[in-house]
């Protein structure tokens, strides 16, 4: 639900949603494209799920994010996160906002505040396991990745010091803000 006015609280949020007013989504994505509003979201657990959940939100670029877990039929705070804040307030170190969820909610109530800025959105609920292992995996290939980075930048110095043509240290140069920006992506 989109929130033009920016001034809905999280309990006049809840109660749209309980008056239908909300859009129900059909895909993991969502893409308003530029806006001036925040946009309200309602996570619906799977009640039936045995094992440990989380909500990922794939975009690491959300100014703020209001994580609400909805108890007795009340939205609760719970987190307060976003790329404005600390990295130390997401409550899962990952690339992106990744939450918990309680096996014992039904719903959780989130505010997304991109305002005046380009919102492409998406969501994902996954088992916490597989959240672990695909951070693992990636952990290992950016591990391996940078062991070779750094093979090609020792190569280049050598081939600096021999040859003192002013294109090896180009492409050092080269190779190291290419592997600081993937390095600064995660």
């Amino acid at each position: 639900m989109e929130d033009t006015t920016l001034s809905l609280s999280a309990e006049n949020a809840w109660l749209a949603f309980n008056n239908g007013k909300f859009e129900k989504q059909s895909s993991s994505s969502f893409n308003p494209g530029f806006t001036t509003s925040y946009y309200w979201l309602v996570a619906e657990t799977d009640s039936s799920a045995t094992e440990a959940m989380f909500l990922e939100i794939g975009s690491a670029q959300i100014n703020e994010i209001l994580f609400y877990e909805v108890v007795n039929n009340q939205p609760v705070p719970r987190y307060t996160t976003g790329d404005h804040l600390p990295f130390s307030s997401r409550p899962i170190p990952s690339v992106n906002f990744t939450f918990p969820l309680e096996k014992t909610s039904r719903h959780y109530l989130i505010r997304i505040n991109k305002h005046n800025e380009s919102l492409q959105l998406t969501y994902r609920t996954r088992p916490a396991l597989k959240f672990f292992e695909e951070s693992t995996e990636l952990n290992m290939t950016l591990g391996i990745m940078t062991g070779a980075i750094v093979l090609m930048l020792i190569f280049g110095v050598f081939l600096f010091a021999i040859t003192k043509e002013l294109v090896y240290l180009f492409y050092i140069l080269y190779i190291a803000a290419g592997w600081m920006y993937v390095w600064a992506n995660q």
